[in-house]
Parts: C-alpha cells; sequence; structure tokens
C-alpha cells in the first residue's frame, strides 16, 4: 500500500487547502466567539455559587 492510497496517511503540502470561503471563516469566528461567551459566563456563574 502507498501513501497516496493509505487513508491514515498526513495529507502532501499540494492536498491542504489553504483558502477558505469568507463565509466559514465568519462562521468559526461567531462559533469561537459564543463558546468563549458561555465558558466565561458559565465559569464566572458556577464560581460565585
Amino acid at each position: 500500500m502507498t501513501e497516496s492510497t493509505d487513508p491514515n496517511a498526513a495529507p502532501m503540502h499540494h492536498d491542504v487547502r489553504e483558502k477558505y470561503a469568507s463565509g466559514h471563516v465568519m462562521l468559526a469566528l461567531v462559533a469561537g466567539l459564543v463558546a468563549t461567551a458561555v465558558g466565561l459566563i458559565l465559569g464566572l456563574t458556577l464560581v460565585n455559587n
């Protein structure tokens, strides 16, 4: 079995995607901000109770 057909092999440099759609970047940013806010709120709430 060669590296190119092995599903567990690491991707080669030319297989790695370097440009992403702006909508996907914004979705990841919003998800990160929501997760940060929820974590901060829950963390402060649980520590103070």
